[in-house]
């Protein structure tokens, strides 16, 4: 048993009346549990051994100790504090050991966001946590061996359909799996803090791969995720501009897209960040916008030069009338900003007409191209450019 979001109880009342309002709740238990099958194993969490192997049992006795505990505030000072606690249940298992069952517990809890739950340990957690463990370890691997690299989606002029150039989308060659889908990695990635290494690699395959395309006369430009993490990160912009610089690309035809979330943080620090990519002569695009409670501070606010429409909305121009006027009044609304607009999902003739009727400057979608790898996309360019 736990009590929920602690750390935050902690930084308003301080570690000592935190700690002892801990003691408080262990005294409590101890009037309803036997004090010798209870022991308190972390700052705020409690291990309580039952005789009840049936679940529907121990779920009972669980909801009824935290019930219990926490129906009366607690004196602290001058304050009433309520408190919230979860349990977590391993049923014994001749095979466990007692460190193995709370280690089962531990587990139940793993990930657990929500408050006052009852949740019971599944063999599968313990899987999930292992091939979590694994896949961060492949990560890690894999960025050392260079096993990452970019797939190209195509970016159209919505106007006169002419190929303006592309937004880079990671990928993950993985020698034995295959290509790893990026919602399996991008997360543990992020949430692993090797995104930053990960995204300054796939910067330089990038400007790389600028530089051979603007060599050869063909002035693309090319767009790119980043990372709120990465985004927000010290020396971000000098990295890059290091980067652009010893490769020898204009980071004018550099576009680095952004999600809304980023607009959450200090806004502050974060229109600063947005200056200083501006001033090396990157240029910033809020991705899925409209989709966060943020997505009109920006256009307001801060020197972005683009906003990319999430496929939501052009799905809605086809199924939903009232679609259309939402996109136009974003489009219309970017104009007279002087921001470009751009398109993303487009999937059919009919989205490309429609959106091309209502103003938007750029579109890039499957009606086009998929995401390609370089070998293939040579190809692509050339058929698409023939047409």
């Amino acid at each position: 048993m736990k009590v929920d979001k602690f750390r935050a109880i902690e930084d308003a009342l301080g570690l000592e009346k935190a700690d002892a309002l801990v003691k408080d709740v262990a005294a409590r238990l101890r009037h309803i549990v036997d004090p010798t099958m209870l022991a308190r194993i972390s700052q705020s969490g409690f291990m309580v051994w039952t005789p009840y192997g049936d679940r529907i049992k121990a779920f009972g006795v669980a909801d009824m100790l935290a019930e219990t505990v926490t129906k009366e505030a607690y004196a602290v000072g001058a304050l009433d504090v309520v408190l919230t606690m979860s349990a977590f249940i391993a049923i014994e298992d001749k095979t466990y050991s007692t460190l193995e069952l709370i280690h089962a517990t531990r587990l139940a809890e793993s990930g657990n966001v929500q408050r006052g739950i009852v949740t019971f340990y599944e063999p599968e957690m313990g899987e999930k946590a292992a091939a979590e463990l694994t896949l961060e370890m492949n990560l890690r691997k894999g960025i050392a061996l260079n096993e990452f690299t970019l797939f190209y989606q195509p970016k159209i002029d919505a106007a006169t359909g002419r190929l303006n150039g592309f937004e880079g989308l990671m990928r993950w060659l993985h020698p034995e799996q295959g290509l790893v889908p990026p919602l399996d990695f991008i997360p543990l990635a992020e949430s692993t803090g090797v995104i930053i290494t990960l995204e300054e690699q796939m910067f330089t395959i990038a400007c790389r791969q600028l530089k051979e395309w603007h060599d050869a006369g063909r002035k693309y430009r090319l767009a790119l995720n980043l990372s709120a993490r990465h985004f927000l990160s010290d020396g971000v912009v000098d990295k890059f501009a290091h980067i652009v610089r010893d490769i020898g690309v204009c980071p004018t035809y550099l576009t680095f897209e952004i999600t809304e979330s980023v607009g959450m943080e200090n806004q502050l620090h974060v229109i600063e960040r947005f200056i200083d990519f501006r001033d090396v002569g990157f240029s910033i695009s809020i991705d899925d916008f409209g989709t966060g409670f943020s997505a009109f501070v920006y256009l307001k606010h801060y020197p972005i030069h683009e906003i990319k429409l999430d496929r939501q909305f052009i799905q809605a121009t086809e199924s939903d009338p009232t679609g259309n006027v939402i996109v136009q009044s974003i489009i219309e609304l970017a104009k007279g900003l002087k921001l470009r607009t751009v398109c993303e999902g487009i999937e059919t003739e009919s989205q490309r007409q429609t959106l091309k009727a209502l103003g938007c400057d750029e579109m890039q979608g499957y009606y086009f191209s998929r995401p390609l790898p370089i070998e293939e996309l040579e190809a692509w360019i050339k058929s698409y450019e023939q047409m």
